[in-house]
């Protein structure tokens, strides 16, 4: 809702549901009042720490394969295709920034001209159920250290399930996944802890986050390795969490004005007896113009993320394939195994996060044909009657956001996506073998 005393404002980001997106979306130079120069800047800044990261990993990969040593070699390629997948969602971000200051002014605009109370009402309701999954994060980023900050990111990750499971099963799930992040940040350190408090008469073995060639003495770097690997998954995450929470807010204020499409429907073929008259025939015409507008909102977002969706999935599945074939590799040493299980636990919840959205805005679009099919439609005049039939049958497409228009996100995809993985998994196995 817009602030009390500013329905005047310019901006979607005086909306209070998207006002903490704003200094996100500065930090990577991607707000859309914010200088030319200082987006340049902040880009270029981040795009270069995450290129950083490239010359360690494919550093690892040549050294490994010229080497003969296949562990080794799949250790950089996961880090490559991971910071691949988040550039690819950056600057395609940047690419498309203005089909989504499009959308920011439809959302405005929605916002602005929704005066009645049950439709607010539904407009909030769910629009708070994509707003749960930052607002505790991002009130307290500033005041959190590097590792905490990234495992509280991945912890309100998880909370983006709550607006939609609240089942045991699945809080049993995110507290896993929890951990799982938690302890990719600490098992680095480990060690160190332990020297300092339980000294021995030589320094213990240490293992960094990520097994790279840096071409430097890592016991001595120790600590600037960690950190530059540590900085760099904290802007990997930050791109991660930024775009997708933007995005999932987007997808969930589209379902809410289809939402309020149906109920509109509902209410104005429900009063038998009625006749139409100028506020009736006004209601189907806000109707009209609303599911056009939802479906032009639609069309944008997923004309601009489609060809990234479709680079991030090839890229995920590349890595998740790989990184289960580095957790076998290494089981015979336990604690190498549990850092590249974690790394793999983070890739498989990245994939379902940005899975979920796509499943959500279809199952929304198609409740539409529903409450159509629900209404009186049969009291109306044959006018109104015909315009209410195109429109169930266009809801009955419904929208589904899509990976290059080739892969459609929804969780059953998601299952099958997961599946091919465990193929190719085993195939690399044997090929090990």
């Amino acid at each position: 809702m817009f602030q009390k005393n500013e329905r005047r404002t310019s901006t979607v980001f005086d909306i209070s549901y998207y006002k903490v997106f704003k200094k996100y979306l500065l930090f990577l130079g991607q707000f859309p009042n914010q200088s030319r120069w200082g987006s340049k800047f902040n880009v270029t800044v981040i795009t270069g720490s995450l290129l950083t990261f490239y010359f360690p990993a494919f550093a690892q990969i040549f050294t490994s394969l010229y080497e003969n040593d296949l562990g080794g070699m799949l250790e950089g390629m996961p880090v490559v295709a991971s910071v691949s997948a988040v550039l690819i969602k950056l600057l395609n971000h940047e690419i498309y920034k203005k089909n989504f200051e499009k959308m920011f002014d439809v959302i405005k605009k929605d916002w602005k001209l929704l005066n009645d109370k049950s439709q607010t009402h539904i407009l909030e309701e769910i629009t708070k159920q994509g707003n749960k999954i930052g607002e505790i994060y991002r009130s307290n980023c500033c005041n959190l250290s590097f590792d905490k900050f990234y495992t509280l990111n991945m912890f309100l990750y998880i909370n983006i399930f709550n607006n939609f499971y609240t089942n045991d099963k699945f809080l049993i799930f995110s507290a896993f996944v929890l951990s799982c992040m938690s302890g990719f940040i600490v098992i680095p350190l480990y060690p160190a802890f332990l020297d300092i408090i339980i000294p021995l008469n030589e320094t213990r073995q240490r293992h960094q986050m990520f097994r790279l060639t840096y071409f430097l003495d890592e016991n001595r770097y120790f600590y600037p390795i960690y950190f530059h690997s540590l900085w760099c998954s904290f802007v990997t995450v930050m791109i991660a969490v930024t775009i997708d929470s933007l995005y999932i807010q987007i997808v969930h204020h589209d379902c809410a004005i289809f939402a309020i499409c149906g109920q509109n429907i509902i209410t104005a073929t429900g009063s038998t007896g009625v006749r139409i008259n100028e506020t009736y025939t006004e209601r189907f015409r806000q109707c009209l113009t609303m599911h056009k507008n939802a479906l032009q909102l639609f069309e944008m977002l997923d004309d601009s993320s489609r060809r990234s969706f479709f680079f991030q999935i090839l890229l995920t599945m590349v890595g998740m394939t790989i990184t289960a074939v580095q957790a076998v590799i290494n089981l015979h040493r336990p604690e190498e195994a549990l850092r590249i299980g974690l790394f793999l636990v983070g890739q498989q919840f990245h994939l379902l996060i940005i899975t979920l959205p796509g499943q959500v805005i279809t199952d929304h679009s198609f409740e539409l044909t529903n409450d159509i099919y629900r209404s009186m439609w049969y009291n109306m005049p044959i006018n109104v009657q015909r315009v209410l039939h195109m429109m169930q049958m266009r809801s009955s497409k419904p929208c589904k956001l899509t990976a290059g228009g080739i892969y459609e996100m929804n969780i059953e995809n998601f299952g099958i996506t997961f599946k091919t993985c465990v193929s190719y998994f085993m195939v690399l196995l044997s090929l090990k073998d």
